[in-house]
């Protein structure tokens, strides 16, 4: 019975009806749990806002229909009915909207009470540690449960007792994000400082061990596959995970990332509902990586935390194109990336050469985040020795904006009151902010402001004012015409 609780893809679009209407006009909490989960289902694959205009109350009735579930007293009965209302709300937690309502509902106390009631089977454990896996990346709920010494010291103990892999993964994706992700990135950042420091960018660029990582959702592996063995048929050096890996190797995960060129996001409905596939591409996100996203199932268009990442990138759509076209424009893309890179480290040279630039100043070039709004791999910072004075942060409005440091940024985000746009700017320097500028610009129907605006709800449960982010445009704009401007007069040079 609990298997049927398991089908989440149910194509209710062919289905005419109102949930507030029914809602509204239907007492029964019973009544209000089918609808929530009926329409679960259909919410996994799109935009929660359209979907249901009450996420307090979805939660509210799934919250209490969990509690009450954990009560009953036949086993059997109380096994399979927390693992359909579980395997609903995994669906939903899906959604910003859900997983704040959950955290501001008291939700997780729940969750961990499922680990360690001992009369709960392997597949409720499994579902209660996916969902507190999936909470681990809204930065509310991590803190909360970082400072749950318990349940820390429970999963550290079940992991190792438990022989599912699927549990053993979940274990150690939340471990990962909890404890050892942030350790893991301080020490790739100054490895990439003393590397830099010590080697010529073309160098750098040469020392990929892999061209390629495949992120991928399992449930499409048969394309993925497909595309992998064609990658080695080309001779590039790919990195896949072909058996499951869990326990130590999230960390394998994070250095395969660090170690390619590339990285592959093969987009479906099954990868964004995956926690797994969202460690992979949150890493390679959070790390600027260079991303190139892959639409492999008909009709799919990402959302949520997924639409977020990958928004200002090109997409390649292997099932529109075809295998063989959408490969070809795969290769296309690519020798673009690269040729972007190869400006980049051949301008740096050019001022290298003729020391005109200023000590700490960081030289990016517009034209990379020109390019119809592909995503770039940023180059280590090349550091000009000079016997020039250091520029204190707030003279940033004599530098070239590509050029300006994490400090410049703040202290221009400060000078012009943008205190909302601070939060969404947190450690980002100045190309990274002329990059931020370019995709608002060309984004259709304010498409960017709802991407910073469910970012921003979900960091830090704040909105961010329209008129705030037309501030933004406006005061950035000026310093963009001479962020051009200076470029073209740094390539003369």
């Amino acid at each position: 019975m609990a298997k049927l609780f398991e089908n989440q893809h149910t194509p209710l679009n062919t289905i005419s009806f109102n949930p507030d209407e029914i809602y509204n006009n239907y007492d029964s909490n019973a009544c209000k749990l089918g609808l929530y989960i009926y329409t679960g289902a259909y919410t996994i694959d799109n935009d929660m806002d359209k979907d249901v205009s009450d996420p307090a109350q979805t939660v509210s009735t799934l919250l209490k229909s969990i509690k009450n579930a954990t009560e009953e007293k036949a086993q059997k009965l109380r096994n399979t009915t927390v693992y359909g209302l579980l395997c609903q709300l995994r669906g939903l937690i899906q959604h910003d909207q859900i997983r704040r309502e959950l955290v501001q509902q008291d939700g997780l106390p729940l969750l961990i009470k499922c680990l360690n009631d001992v009369e709960f089977d392997a597949w409720n454990l499994e579902r209660s540690l996916e969902m507190l896996w999936t909470m681990t990346f809204n930065p509310e709920a991590a803190e909360f449960l970082k400072r749950d010494s318990s349940f820390i010291t429970t999963i550290k103990k079940l992991s190792k007792t438990v022989t599912k892999d699927a549990i053993k993964k979940s274990i150690a994706g939340i471990l990962w994000k909890l404890e050892k992700e942030d350790e893991f990135v301080a020490k790739q950042e100054k490895i990439e400082q003393m590397t830099s420091q010590s080697k010529d960018q073309s160098q750098i660029a040469e020392e990929y061990k892999y061209g390629m990582m495949i992120s991928y959702s399992h449930d499409d592996k048969d394309l993925c596959y497909r595309l992998h063995e064609r990658l080695i048929a080309d001779h590039f050096r790919v990195w896949v995970d072909k058996e499951n890996l869990y326990g130590p190797q999230m960390e394998e995960m994070a250095q395969a990332i660090e170690n390619s060129e590339f990285v592959l996001l093969c987009m479906s409905a099954s990868y964004k509902q995956s926690v797994y596939c969202r460690a992979e591409a949150q890493y390679a996100f959070t790390r600027q990586r260079n991303i190139i996203p892959l639409k492999m199932t008909e009709n799919y268009h990402p959302d949520g935390w997924l639409g977020f990442l990958t928004a200002p990138l090109t997409y390649i759509d292997f099932h529109k194109h075809g295998f063989d076209n959408a490969y070809d424009k795969l290769m296309i893309e690519i020798q673009r990336y690269r040729s972007i890179h190869s400006n980049s480290v051949s301008k740096h040279k050019v001022l290298n050469q003729h020391g005109s630039m200023q000590n700490n100043n960081v030289l990016n070039h517009p034209g990379l985040v020109q390019n119809n709004n592909v995503a770039y791999k940023e180059t280590p910072p090349l550091i000009i020795q000079s016997s020039v004075e250091p520029i204190i942060a707030t003279s940033y409005a004599k530098k070239n904006l590509i050029s300006w440091s994490q400090q410049d940024v703040q202290s221009f985000l400060n000078d012009t009151e943008l205190k909302t746009m601070l939060l969404l700017c947190e450690k980002m320097n100045g190309a990274g902010l002329y990059q931020t500028f370019k995709m608002c610009e060309s984004s259709p129907d304010s498409k960017m402001y709802q991407i910073l605006n469910e970012q921003l709800r979900e960091s830090h449960g704040k909105t961010l004012p329209i008129s705030e982010y037309s501030r933004f445009l406006t005061e950035l704009r000026v310093y963009t015409v001479t962020a051009t401007d200076k470029s073209c007069l740094c390539t003369l040079i």
